[in-house]
């Protein structure tokens, strides 16, 4: 049985896409089966890049397909951001979720609501070289700030398409054709 490597240690990441690859006639493999421990540095200019390095890096540590992504969520009243920087857009060097929502809020304190985004998912297929794809969604979502009661704190509540599904989509018809 063919092996396809899912290029993540995200557990969250590596749940959704098991899931959503279920139904292909692949053998999924992840890093950390394969003792692979590669940090990737995220220098492109747009998704598609990001996921480009980290699928082609992926693939040549293992003699593997790899299958990876980046995304981001695009807030029109910050001009775009936090995009290609969501997942450093806190400033602390290793913030939680938690963190990244709290910040996200603290910069739009004071901006006109609703607040409008957009969650964008690229991924990247990478085989033998120079054999590389890569599918592009772009998922309309909308958010508001709540509070919790009990805890006073402040959470997010995000509404988007289902991102992880059609880039799963995509990545099961880029295997097929391979």
């Amino acid at each position: 049985m063919s092996k396809l490597l899912l290029a993540t240690s995200n557990s969250g990441k590596l749940e959704e896409l098991r899931a959503l690859l279920a139904d292909l006639v692949v053998d999924l493999v992840t890093p950390n089966a394969l003792g692979l421990d590669l940090a990737v540095d995220e220098t492109g200019h747009g998704y598609a890049e990001n996921a480009s390095l980290k699928a082609r890096a992926y693939a040549a540590a293992s003699g593997l397909p790899a299958l990876a992504d980046d995304s981001g969520l695009e807030v029109d009243a910050l001009g775009g951001a936090p995009g290609l920087h969501s997942a450093r857009f806190a400033p602390q060097p290793s913030a939680t979720d938690a963190d990244r929502r709290a910040h996200l809020l603290w910069a739009l304190a004071g901006k006109a609501q609703p607040w409008t985004a957009r969650f964008i998912s690229t991924i990247c297929l990478a085989c033998e070289a120079p054999k590389e794809g890569a599918a592009n969604g772009k998922f309309p979502a909308g958010f508001t700030r709540l509070r919790n009661s009990t805890h006073s704190s402040q959470k997010v509540s995000v509404r988007a398409g289902s991102a992880p599904r059609s880039a799963a989509q995509a990545a099961s018809a880029m295997t097929a054709s391979s």
